[in-house]
């Protein structure tokens, strides 16, 4: 090889290396190098076929003859030729001299246009270390040979343009990446504002992320799936931002077994690409899937095993009516929102157990409430009743009568506690405000009470509960303990958070400051009852006491929900 031939070849590499660091796009950039490697090799026509999978696309070209430019470039559209059956069969290695081209043989064959006398052409598969990418076809009129020199140039640039291709298909990838996982960000914080607004079921939760799905995804359908094993119990259809569709084993048909049976159960893989007629076909139809939409749609599947309260295996699915649409960075998107899915669900089943743990302690309180007090009294009540009884029975009045005003007072504090427990179950005063409530609790206990409420608006029950729990407490230690001339009770809303405090000038604590907060937290169920529910609440409770000066107790919960005017 002359001097001057070797520098001819460098300039055309690095012309071509230019040409495709120039773009992104790939097949602008495609056609644009095709168009470079014509104009540098004096070379005439070329064209260049892209596999995906098992399919091949024809993706750019340049200069092609009027042969196969015919009927917006249709006989390029075709699938199977010699070199594609060679490529696909893996028998093409490098750099093939010539092969007679099927297309041209037979756009002369049925007179379909000019062919510029060109019958062969070289192919050249793209490749990128071991990955291939497809082939470049490149042809001259009246051209039948290439020599060796020729070949391994063309081999050289189709190496460039196989790296340039990878690293496209790379950089394409990290960007849908980047772009679904940041839906799947603003999806998660959307259905977190949902479950922090009110109070959702597991149902509810599926049925808001297929909203959000149509909302956040150009996916048109989207399906929840829940079953045994491999057999469907039940499913969630979103299609094209309607309202989801619920469908029960009940709906499906009885008579056919493998109708209900759901093939992504079978998979162990995080992920997979699924075909229309691998998901059971009562979805396909109870989806409205229209019948020309059904064979062209692609499937991915995503699925776990198991939920925090039961085996089933649960599957999320998607589909489009375009490959190109969906990638594999669909479905790692996919699986992250179903990790989403499955974590809000948990957290839904935790709450609902978590409010049953505390009706049940609750309820124990309550016992205990009533055994302390109210069935002592009682108890006192009915030994003090027979010995009225035997004084009666001595005809000894006169020593009954203290013993029946004792009986007297003992039904009235066993009333009064009695009220008072009920009471604590759920006042009717809260139909009326959290407010009112409070002070008629506190009243109750026979506390002087004034109330400033500046809150307007109802709260929803649970953040009623809450406070009305803590304002409880509170106003029991000011019964016990405070011996208190006044109590006030302030409740106001600021910066989106709700604020309740109440103040008594009791006797205050005597102790330090750390031994306060010590004894407080540490010494005091009651104390430390507040603090939780507060903290549940993801607010948080201050209680502070100063000796002659009374006691505070301060708590502050974030408004979760809105106010109902």
């Amino acid at each position: 090889m002359s001097q001057d031939h070797h520098r001819e070849e460098l300039l055309i590499l690095k012309t071509i290396a230019e040409t495709l660091n120039t773009s992104n796009d790939l097949k602008p950039m495609l056609h644009h190098v095709l168009g470079k490697l014509m104009e540098l090799t004096g070379l005439t026509s070329s064209w260049i076929f892209l596999n995906e999978d098992t399919e091949y696309e024809f993706v750019a070209d340049y200069n092609l003859p009027p042969g196969l430019t015919y009927n917006n470039k249709a006989p390029m559209c075709g699938s199977s030729c010699w070199c594609l059956n060679s490529y696909r069969s893996k028998k093409l290695k490098g750099a093939v001299n010539i092969l007679e081209c099927q297309r041209l043989e037979k756009a002369v064959d049925q007179g379909e246009g000019d062919t510029w006398n060109i019958s062969h052409h070289a192919t050249v598969p793209l490749r990128s270390g071991q990955r291939s990418f497809g082939l470049m076809n490149v042809a001259a009129p009246d051209k039948n040979h290439f020599s060796e020199e020729e070949l391994a140039l063309l081999e050289s640039v189709a190496l460039q343009i196989g790296s340039t291709i990878e690293r496209t298909r790379l950089y394409a990838l990290e960007q849908r990446r980047a772009e679904r996982f940041a839906s799947v960000g603003e999806l998660v914080n959307q259905l977190s504002a949902v479950m922090e607004q009110q109070v959702v079921t597991e149902e509810e939760v599926i049925h808001a992320v297929l909203e959000l799905i149509h909302t956040h995804f150009d996916w048109p359908y989207a399906i929840w799936l829940e079953g045994e094993k491999t057999e469907l119990l039940q499913a969630c259809i979103h299609n094209k931002g309607m309202t989801p569709k619920v469908i029960t084993l009940s709906m499906l048909p009885e008579s056919d077994k493998k109708s209900r049976e759901n093939r992504c159960f079978q998979s162990q893989d995080s992920f997979q690409m699924m075909k229309p007629e691998d998901v059971p076909a009562p979805l396909r139809t109870l989806a409205d899937m229209d019948t020309d939409i059904q064979s062209n749609v692609t499937w991915i599947a995503s699925k776990v095993s198991t939920c925090a309260n039961n085996e089933n295996n649960y599957a999320l699915l998607i589909a489009s009516t375009s490959k190109e649409t969906l990638r594999p960075a669909d479905g790692e998107a996919l699986d992250a929102l179903l990790d989403a899915v499955m974590s809000a669900r948990a957290r839904v089943f935790l709450d609902e157990q978590r409010k049953e743990l505390a009706r049940l302690a609750e309820r124990n309180r309550l016992a205990r409430d009533l055994h302390d007090s109210v069935n002592q009294m009682l108890f006192s009540l009915s030994v003090t009743a027979k010995g009225v009884e035997r004084l009666l029975q001595n005809n000894q009045k006169e020593a009954a009568l203290p013993y029946i005003t004792d009986m007297q007072q003992l039904s009235q504090d066993a009333l009064s506690e009695m009220r008072s427990l009920i009471l604590q179950l759920r006042p009717s005063e809260l139909n009326k405000g959290i407010g009112l409530a409070l002070k008629c609790y506190g009243e109750n206990l026979g506390l002087n009470m004034m109330l400033q409420n500046t809150l307007h608006g109802v709260l929803t029950e649970d953040m009623e509960e809450t406070l009305f729990r803590i304002g409880q407490e509170a106003l029991n230690n000011v019964s016990k303990h405070a011996n208190a001339m006044l109590t006030k009770i302030k409740i106001y809303k600021k910066d989106d958070k709700i604020t309740l405090i109440i103040e008594d000038n009791g006797q205050g604590s005597r102790l330090e400051a750390g031994e306060l907060d010590r004894i407080a937290w540490k010494g005091s169920i009651g104390l430390a009852s507040m603090r939780e529910r507060a903290e549940m609440a993801g607010g948080e409770l201050v209680w502070r006491s100063e000796s002659g000066k009374g006691t505070t107790v301060t708590v502050v919960l974030p408004q979760h929900v809105s106010f109902i005017n």
